[in-house]
Formats: C-alpha cells, sequence, structure tokens
C-alpha cells in the first residue's frame, strides 16, 4: 500500500531543522545582559498606538480579523471530515505544501490554504468526491496565487500536469482517478469559490502568530526581537506538524493554537516561567509532566527574567494576543498534548523515510 511520505517526501522534515533549541533563544544568557530596559507605560500610550497602526496590528484589527474567523469556521460546527477524505488529508495538505512552493508562494499560503481545504471538506454535507481532491487542491492554491499575484503571466497557463503525483497516489491507494485538466480545474474553482462564500482571505495561524510578535514587539520596545523571531519560527514548526493531524475545529480555532503557540514559546525561550501558564485546574506536577513530554529534549527551561519583568512580560502578552490570562492558559492546556503528539510523528516519519530510504538503496 502506498503511504503518504511516497506522496510528499518533504512532509517528514518538515520544520524539522528549527528542532535544534541549543542553538537560538536565550539559551545560556546572564538576566542581567539582557537588553530590557521598559517604561510601565500603559500600552494605550500615543507611540504604541502610532506603532500599531502602522503595521495594521492595532485592536481594531483584531477584533475584525476574530469576527471573520468565527463567521468563517462556523459552517463547519459538528462536522467531522468522513473517513475516506481523513485518510487522506495529510497527503493532500503535503501536496498543496509542494504546490505553493513550485508556484514560489509566500510560507502563509500553505497554512490560509489548510484552513479553507478544511472549511471546504466539511462545508460539503458528504465531503468532496475522492477523486476530486487533486484538481481540488491545485485549483485552491491556484486562487490563493490569483490573489497575491500582481503580475498576469506569473500562474502557468497549465496545471494539470501538477496532479499527476497525487493521481497516481490514489490510484496505488485504489481509487479511479479521472485525467485533471485545465477545464476541470477551473469548475473546482468556482465549486470552491461558492462553497467559501467568495471569501478566501480569512485568518490561519501564521497569520495570528505574525501579529501577535509583531504587537509584542512593539511593546517590549524591540527589547526581545531576537527571541520573538526564535518563539515564531518554533511555533510555525509545530503547527505545520499539528495541522498535519488536527482538523481545523471552531471549538479550537487557529486564533487559540496562536495564542498557545506564543505563550509557550515565551517559555522555552526562557522569557517565562512555566508556571505562569499552567491552568488552575491542573496540578503543578501533572503540568510539569505534560509539558516535558512535549518537548524534543524533555526539560523544563529555567526563566532567566526576575519575577517582576517576566510578570511584565505576561501582562504584554495579554494584550498583544487579545487574551485574558484564564484565555491563554487555557490555550496552552489544548495544546500542550497536541505539541507531544507532532513531535512524536515527526520522528516517527523521519524514521519510516529514513527506512524507506535504506530500502530503495537496497
Amino acid at each position: 500500500m502506498a503511504h503518504t511520505h511516497e506522496l510528499v517526501a518533504e512532509s517528514s522534515t518538515l520544520g524539522q531543522e528549527t528542532f535544534d533549541f541549543q542553538e537560538v533563544g536565550l539559551h545560556h544568557v546572564s538576566p542581567n545582559s539582557l537588553p530590557w530596559n521598559l517604561s510601565p507605560t500603559s500600552h494605550h500610550s500615543d507611540d504604541v498606538e502610532a506603532a500599531f497602526d502602522a503595521q495594521n496590528i492595532h485592536d481594531d484589527m483584531l477584533a475584525f480579523c476574530t469576527k471573520l474567523e468565527k463567521k468563517v469556521l462556523m459552517c463547519m460546527s459538528d462536522r467531522t471530515l468522513l473517513p475516506a477524505v481523513a485518510h487522506i488529508r495529510e497527503a493532500a495538505l503535503c501536496f498543496m505544501s509542494q504546490l505553493t512552493q513550485l508556484m514560489n508562494m509566500p510560507p502563509n499560503a500553505w497554512f490560509q490554504s489548510v484552513t479553507l481545504f478544511d472549511v471546504y471538506c466539511l462545508s460539503m454535507p458528504n465531503g468532496p468526491p475522492i477523486e476530486q481532491i487533486p484538481a481540488t487542491c491545485i485549483a485552491l492554491v491556484k486562487l490563493l496565487k490569483k490573489m497575491d499575484c500582481t503580475v498576469a503571466n506569473a500562474i502557468p497557463a497549465d496545471l494539470s500536469p501538477l496532479g499527476v503525483p497525487m493521481e497516481k497516489w490514489l490510484e496505488n491507494l485504489g481509487h479511479t482517478v479521472p485525467p485533471i485538466t485545465n477545464r476541470s480545474i477551473a469548475k473546482v474553482e468556482l465549486c470552491l469559490l461558492q462553497a467559501l462564500n467568495w471569501q478566501l482571505d480569512v485568518p490561519n495561524v501564521e497569520f495570528w502568530m505574525s501579529k501577535f510578535c509583531a504587537r509584542l514587539n512593539v511593546l517590549t520596545r524591540s527589547a526581545l526581537m531576537t527571541s520573538l523571531n526564535w518563539i515564531w519560527e518554533q511555533g510555525i514548526c509545530y503547527a505545520r506538524m499539528i495541522l498535519l493531524k488536527q482538523v481545523s475545529n471552531p471549538a479550537h480555532p487557529p486564533i487559540q493554537m496562536a495564542t498557545g503557540l506564543i505563550a509557550l514559546g515565551c517559555v522555552r525561550a526562557q522569557l517565562l516561567p512555566v508556571a505562569a501558564i499552567r491552568p488552575p485546574k491542573v496540578c503543578t506536577q501533572a503540568w510539569d509532566q505534560s509539558f516535558a513530554e512535549s518537548q524534543p529534549d524533555g526539560m523544563i527551561p529555567e526563566c532567566v527574567l526576575p519575577p517582576a519583568q517576566s510578570q511584565q512580560l505576561l501582562q504584554f502578552l495579554q494584550v498583544s494576543t487579545g487574551a485574558n490570562l484564564e484565555e491563554i492558559r487555557e490555550a496552552c492546556r489544548v495544546l500542550v498534548p497536541f505539541m507531544k503528539d507532532a513531535y512524536v510523528n515527526m520522528l516517527q516519519m523521519s524514521s519510516n523515510s529514513s527506512t524507506h530510504a535504506q530500502h530503495s538503496v537496497i
């Protein structure tokens, strides 16, 4: 039987190169050497508000995008993917990852395609026909490319050859897949637009993480820019692995995942103590164990900031994400098991890929 890694070999290394926690972040840095010189000024100060406006990361933007996300995900309430679609979802997402790279699209395009793919599949009572999945992936990426594209000829005239790997993979699973044509892709494009109510520009995990990090950078006067870049990179890595397994869910929307990734990233970058984000209903021992199990090194980082500064950062984190402390802790509680599973899955896929390579050599 064909396996997902045979369709897209890169799925075993999505973000794997960023899991070396000893090379980046604030490890082995003395608290006294940190460039931390923050004033207790309210986040409503004129200079902060001006910076928020200049980067389009103001509070009104957060409120609007939060409302939009809820509206888009509303159609998915109480629905689950059919087993047949769920079985090939990971391969479809890996296929779209390849497509976005082949078409020179920005990294956030894949995250957007994942959200839209899940919304589209769950908006249909019986889900899309399996044989239509390759054309659906191509049509979706093509639509996103059109949104991002300012040059008319930047999109290849004939996209049908791109579907061959996915077609063959499905055929190896026993499905009959008709040849993809430009006409079939155009037909699916229209179906996508109608099912999504012509709303393609929807918030996703990468979008929220970028906005949150930018807001936190403004509030900390760029004193932690290096650490925030590291937090963003590690968060994106985990988000990719989690999304491969977890279908977009209105109960746990992208904004919640991004909130948890940023908060947990601050702990892993030694900016917050792990106790600061412990859910109140989880005992200290259980929380410490769960957190450690979600980390590649199985360790709990030691916060290098003095208590007063870490407490101030925790307040800034609430302002940056638009979430209160209870919501941040809940986001972390939901996310930690996903992070553990994501890392285990990454190791498993890496092992499978190595085994497959060895068999190929033999």
